[in-house]
């Protein structure tokens, strides 16, 4: 099965879009990910933005921008990307945890702790969960692991963070509050959500000393932070 590709203007990358609309043009220019894979895309991005930047303006403009753009395929991107599939390989029980190789031996910890919610709340968990985007249908986001409660008066979002550098928080954070919207919106015609309904947004960082972080939220509280962005 083929990768899923990225969507520009995709959780991920709402810090970016969120406040400047023309990257989204410029990563398709530039080749960021899967967005150039045709020369319409490019072609589309180019007129866009020469539109806005007229003339020479736009040369310049984009050769000086040609070294901001980082290597999407850095060995950081690879090594996440690996972890998350060992995760999701365990979680489904396709592999058992003992194979889990040494050098993703913290993703056992993601994945105890995504045990440990199921066994608190029971409800059905999603593993990888790949949803609509509520606010752009045609493009998908993938959910870590969700877990809603039977009742459906309870919504737990789990991220991934295998990075070891920086610590991530869970508060405000506004690529898992699109994620956590999308994904309630998908299952709403199956749960009964309601503004009040609650919501754990947590992020598990297993390389970092403090690597449990929670921003306890509501629906309605998400739909408010959301509609100032999107």
């Amino acid at each position: 099965m083929p990768a899923p590709t990225h969507s520009q203007i995709g959780p991920s990358k709402a810090s970016c879009w969120s406040t400047c609309s023309m990257s989204v043009y410029l990563s398709q220019l530039m080749g960021d990910g899967k967005a150039a894979k045709t020369k319409a895309a490019k072609a589309y991005a180019l007129q866009r933005i020469q539109q806005l930047f007229p003339g020479e303006t736009a040369e310049t403009f984009f050769a000086a921008c040609a070294s901001w753009v980082p290597n999407r395929e850095s060995k950081f991107a690879a090594e996440g990307t690996m972890a998350h599939e060992w995760a999701e390989r365990i979680l489904k029980g396709t592999v058992l945890l003992k194979e889990l190789p040494l050098e993703f031996a913290p993703v056992a910890e993601y994945v105890k702790l995504c045990d440990v919610l199921l066994n608190r709340w029971q409800g059905h968990r999603f593993i990888e969960s790949r949803v609509p985007l509520f606010y752009h249908p045609e493009d998908r986001g993938t959910v870590d692991c969700g877990i809603i409660t039977p009742d459906g008066s309870r919504v737990l979002i789990t991220d991934l963070k295998y990075g070891a550098g920086i610590p991530v928080e869970a508060e405000n954070n506004l690529q898992l509050a699109l994620y956590a919207l999308s994904f309630i919106r998908e299952y709403g015609v199956i749960y009964d959500f309601t503004p009040e309904t609650i919501v754990e947004i947590r992020i598990c960082q297993p390389r970092m000393d403090d690597s449990e972080r929670v921003w306890e939220t509501t629906v309605g509280e998400l739909e408010v932070f959301t509609a100032k962005i999107v």
